[in-house]
Protein backbone atom coordinates (compact mmCIF):
# COMPACT_ATOMS: atom_id res chain seq x y z
CA UNK A 1 0.00 0.00 0.00
CA UNK A 2 1.35 3.39 -1.03
CA UNK A 3 0.58 6.47 1.00
CA UNK A 4 1.96 9.91 1.72
CA UNK A 5 1.79 11.88 4.93
CA UNK A 6 1.40 15.61 4.40
CA UNK A 7 1.48 18.32 7.01
CA UNK A 8 -0.70 21.42 6.74
CA UNK A 9 0.40 24.52 8.64
CA UNK A 10 -1.65 27.70 8.84
CA UNK A 11 -0.45 30.84 10.55
CA UNK A 12 -2.83 32.79 12.80
CA UNK A 13 -4.63 35.51 10.88
CA UNK A 14 -2.74 38.79 10.91
CA UNK A 15 -4.95 41.86 11.09
CA UNK A 16 -4.09 45.48 10.57
CA UNK A 17 -7.40 47.25 10.08
CA UNK A 18 -8.83 47.25 7.45
CA UNK A 19 -6.56 44.48 6.04
CA UNK A 20 -6.34 40.81 7.06
CA UNK A 21 -3.62 38.42 5.91
CA UNK A 22 -3.64 34.61 5.96
CA UNK A 23 -0.89 32.16 5.04
CA UNK A 24 -0.87 28.37 4.80
CA UNK A 25 1.89 25.92 3.88
CA UNK A 26 1.74 22.23 2.94
CA UNK A 27 4.71 19.87 2.81
CA UNK A 28 5.27 16.14 2.54
CA UNK A 29 7.02 14.49 5.49
CA UNK A 30 6.64 10.77 4.69
CA UNK A 31 6.97 9.02 1.33
CA UNK A 32 5.88 5.38 1.45
CA UNK A 33 6.97 4.68 -2.15
CA UNK A 34 10.62 5.35 -1.36
CA UNK A 35 10.18 4.31 2.29
CA UNK A 36 11.83 7.34 3.78
CA UNK A 37 11.15 10.53 5.65
CA UNK A 38 11.25 13.58 3.45
CA UNK A 39 10.78 17.31 3.74
CA UNK A 40 9.26 18.22 0.41
CA UNK A 41 7.40 21.50 -0.06
CA UNK A 42 4.12 20.99 -1.87
CA UNK A 43 2.18 24.25 -1.86
CA UNK A 44 1.50 27.53 -0.13
CA UNK A 45 -1.52 29.80 -0.06
CA UNK A 46 -1.71 33.54 0.47
CA UNK A 47 -4.95 35.37 1.17
CA UNK A 48 -5.46 39.11 1.63
CA UNK A 49 -8.78 40.64 2.71
CA UNK A 50 -9.72 44.30 2.66
CA UNK A 51 -12.81 45.06 4.76
CA UNK A 52 -14.80 48.21 5.28
CA UNK A 53 -18.10 48.87 7.06
CA UNK A 54 -20.08 51.87 8.26
CA UNK A 55 -19.72 52.54 11.95
CA UNK A 56 -23.00 54.44 12.09
CA UNK A 57 -25.81 51.88 11.83
CA UNK A 58 -28.54 54.34 12.74
CA UNK A 59 -28.74 55.73 9.21
CA UNK A 60 -31.57 54.84 6.81
CA UNK A 61 -29.07 52.96 4.64
CA UNK A 62 -25.54 51.88 5.49
CA UNK A 63 -22.81 49.49 4.33
CA UNK A 64 -22.66 46.33 6.45
CA UNK A 65 -19.50 45.13 4.76
CA UNK A 66 -17.44 45.90 1.68
CA UNK A 67 -14.88 43.17 1.03
CA UNK A 68 -12.13 42.60 -1.53
CA UNK A 69 -10.35 39.24 -1.32
CA UNK A 70 -7.24 38.07 -3.19
CA UNK A 71 -6.20 34.42 -2.90
CA UNK A 72 -3.04 32.97 -4.49
CA UNK A 73 -2.30 29.24 -4.59
CA UNK A 74 1.33 28.40 -5.40
CA UNK A 75 2.65 24.87 -6.02
CA UNK A 76 6.30 23.88 -5.72
CA UNK A 77 6.46 20.56 -7.56
CA UNK A 78 6.69 20.56 -11.36
CA UNK A 79 3.88 18.04 -11.74
CA UNK A 80 1.60 20.49 -9.89
CA UNK A 81 2.59 23.77 -11.59
CA UNK A 82 -0.66 23.85 -13.61
CA UNK A 83 -2.65 24.08 -10.36
CA UNK A 84 -1.35 27.58 -9.62
CA UNK A 85 -4.31 29.95 -9.40
CA UNK A 86 -5.31 33.46 -8.38
CA UNK A 87 -8.85 34.37 -7.32
CA UNK A 88 -10.07 37.94 -6.89
CA UNK A 89 -13.50 38.61 -5.46
CA UNK A 90 -15.37 41.71 -4.38
CA UNK A 91 -18.68 42.02 -2.55
CA UNK A 92 -20.74 44.68 -0.86
CA UNK A 93 -23.55 44.13 1.63
CA UNK A 94 -25.78 46.98 2.71
CA UNK A 95 -28.88 47.47 4.84
CA UNK A 96 -31.87 49.61 3.91
CA UNK A 97 -34.59 50.51 6.38
CA UNK A 98 -33.24 48.07 9.01
CA UNK A 99 -35.14 44.99 7.85
CA UNK A 100 -33.90 44.76 4.24
CA UNK A 101 -30.38 43.65 3.33
CA UNK A 102 -28.86 43.34 -0.12
CA UNK A 103 -25.57 41.90 -1.29
CA UNK A 104 -23.78 42.06 -4.63
CA UNK A 105 -20.61 40.18 -5.49
CA UNK A 106 -18.33 39.18 -8.36
CA UNK A 107 -15.56 36.58 -8.69
CA UNK A 108 -12.75 36.56 -11.26
CA UNK A 109 -10.26 33.73 -11.45
CA UNK A 110 -6.97 32.93 -13.18
CA UNK A 111 -6.46 29.17 -13.39
CA UNK A 112 -3.20 29.48 -15.36
CA UNK A 113 -1.24 31.61 -12.91
CA UNK A 114 1.88 29.48 -13.49
CA UNK A 115 2.34 31.39 -16.77
CA UNK A 116 3.41 34.44 -14.75
CA UNK A 117 6.54 32.59 -13.59
CA UNK A 118 9.11 32.08 -16.41
CA UNK A 119 10.56 28.72 -15.27
CA UNK A 120 7.07 27.26 -14.71
CA UNK A 121 5.81 28.42 -18.11
CA UNK A 122 8.97 27.02 -19.75
CA UNK A 123 8.39 23.64 -18.08
CA UNK A 124 5.10 23.37 -20.01
CA UNK A 125 6.53 24.74 -23.25
CA UNK A 126 4.91 28.20 -23.03
CA UNK A 127 6.22 31.75 -22.95
CA UNK A 128 5.73 33.60 -19.67
CA UNK A 129 3.11 36.35 -19.33
CA UNK A 130 3.72 39.71 -17.66
CA UNK A 131 1.47 39.93 -14.60
CA UNK A 132 0.85 43.69 -14.69
CA UNK A 133 0.17 43.72 -18.44
CA UNK A 134 -2.30 40.85 -18.05
CA UNK A 135 -4.12 42.64 -15.22
CA UNK A 136 -4.34 45.74 -17.43
CA UNK A 137 -5.84 43.69 -20.25
CA UNK A 138 -8.45 42.12 -17.99
CA UNK A 139 -9.51 45.59 -16.79
CA UNK A 140 -9.74 46.99 -20.36
CA UNK A 141 -6.78 49.32 -19.80
CA UNK A 142 -4.62 48.00 -22.68
CA UNK A 143 -5.41 48.82 -26.31
CA UNK A 144 -5.64 51.83 -28.61
CA UNK A 145 -9.27 51.28 -29.63
CA UNK A 146 -12.29 49.89 -27.81
CA UNK A 147 -12.21 46.76 -29.98
CA UNK A 148 -8.52 46.26 -29.20
CA UNK A 149 -9.28 46.47 -25.50
CA UNK A 150 -12.11 43.93 -25.83
CA UNK A 151 -9.85 41.52 -27.71
CA UNK A 152 -7.12 41.92 -25.10
CA UNK A 153 -9.63 41.24 -22.34
CA UNK A 154 -10.73 38.01 -24.06
CA UNK A 155 -7.10 36.89 -24.25
CA UNK A 156 -6.21 37.76 -20.65
CA UNK A 157 -5.75 34.95 -18.14
CA UNK A 158 -8.33 36.32 -15.70
CA UNK A 159 -11.87 35.14 -16.46
CA UNK A 160 -15.18 36.09 -14.89
CA UNK A 161 -16.44 33.15 -12.86
CA UNK A 162 -19.53 34.34 -11.04
CA UNK A 163 -21.83 37.28 -10.41
CA UNK A 164 -24.50 37.17 -7.73
CA UNK A 165 -27.08 39.38 -6.10
CA UNK A 166 -29.18 38.58 -3.04
CA UNK A 167 -31.92 40.24 -1.01
CA UNK A 168 -32.63 39.33 2.62
CA UNK A 169 -35.88 40.51 4.20
CA UNK A 170 -36.29 40.25 7.96
CA UNK A 171 -39.93 39.53 8.82
CA UNK A 172 -39.28 39.43 12.58
CA UNK A 173 -40.19 35.79 13.28
CA UNK A 174 -39.59 34.78 9.65
CA UNK A 175 -37.05 35.72 7.01
CA UNK A 176 -37.08 35.61 3.23
CA UNK A 177 -33.97 35.41 1.08
CA UNK A 178 -33.77 35.58 -2.73
CA UNK A 179 -30.47 34.97 -4.53
CA UNK A 180 -29.65 35.30 -8.21
CA UNK A 181 -26.33 34.11 -9.64
CA UNK A 182 -24.83 33.81 -13.12
CA UNK A 183 -21.72 31.91 -14.21
CA UNK A 184 -20.37 32.22 -17.78
CA UNK A 185 -19.12 29.20 -19.73
CA UNK A 186 -18.01 28.49 -23.28
CA UNK A 187 -20.91 27.97 -25.67
CA UNK A 188 -19.75 24.69 -27.19
CA UNK A 189 -17.88 21.89 -25.44
CA UNK A 190 -15.87 21.31 -28.62
CA UNK A 191 -15.05 25.02 -28.98
CA UNK A 192 -16.60 25.02 -32.47
CA UNK A 193 -18.19 28.40 -31.77
CA UNK A 194 -16.28 31.14 -29.97
CA UNK A 195 -19.20 32.32 -27.91
CA UNK A 196 -20.32 31.80 -24.35
CA UNK A 197 -23.47 31.40 -22.30
CA UNK A 198 -24.51 32.18 -18.75
CA UNK A 199 -25.77 29.56 -16.34
CA UNK A 200 -28.41 31.38 -14.30
CA UNK A 201 -29.98 30.28 -11.06
CA UNK A 202 -32.51 31.79 -8.69
CA UNK A 203 -32.71 30.49 -5.13
CA UNK A 204 -35.52 31.32 -2.71
CA UNK A 205 -35.33 30.54 0.97
CA UNK A 206 -38.07 31.04 3.55
CA UNK A 207 -37.47 30.04 7.17
CA UNK A 208 -38.50 30.75 10.72
CA UNK A 209 -36.03 32.36 13.09
CA UNK A 210 -37.42 30.60 16.15
CA UNK A 211 -35.02 27.69 16.56
CA UNK A 212 -37.22 26.00 19.18
CA UNK A 213 -40.16 25.80 16.80
CA UNK A 214 -38.77 25.41 13.31
CA UNK A 215 -35.17 25.90 12.23
CA UNK A 216 -35.31 24.06 8.92
CA UNK A 217 -36.28 25.47 5.54
CA UNK A 218 -40.00 25.80 5.08
CA UNK A 219 -39.84 26.34 1.38
CA UNK A 220 -36.92 26.61 -1.00
CA UNK A 221 -36.54 26.39 -4.74
CA UNK A 222 -33.73 26.54 -7.26
CA UNK A 223 -34.74 27.71 -10.74
CA UNK A 224 -31.89 27.40 -13.26
CA UNK A 225 -31.91 28.57 -16.85
CA UNK A 226 -29.44 29.38 -19.60
CA UNK A 227 -29.10 32.37 -21.88
CA UNK A 228 -26.89 32.16 -24.95
CA UNK A 229 -24.72 35.19 -25.58
CA UNK A 230 -22.74 35.22 -28.82
CA UNK A 231 -20.60 38.23 -29.81
CA UNK A 232 -22.21 40.10 -32.70
CA UNK A 233 -19.21 39.70 -34.95
CA UNK A 234 -19.49 35.90 -34.55
CA UNK A 235 -23.24 35.49 -35.07
CA UNK A 236 -22.77 34.48 -38.69
CA UNK A 237 -20.34 31.65 -37.90
CA UNK A 238 -21.81 28.20 -38.38
CA UNK A 239 -20.51 25.11 -36.60
CA UNK A 240 -18.72 22.67 -38.80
Amino acid sequence: MNYNLNLFLELPKLSYHPIDFKYAYVFNILDSINHNIVNKSLSQKFEINFNYKDEDTTKMAYVDLFNVKIRYNYFFQERDYAQDSIDISASIKFTVAKYLQSEFGVLSSNEQAYLYIPYKAKAYGYSSVNFFSDIGKSLLFVGQTHQDRLNNQKNSLFKLKKIYFSVFHDLQTWYLKLTYSASPSILDANNTVKGFYFNHSVYMEVAMKDKFFLSKYVNSAIIPWKTNVIPRELEFIQTQ
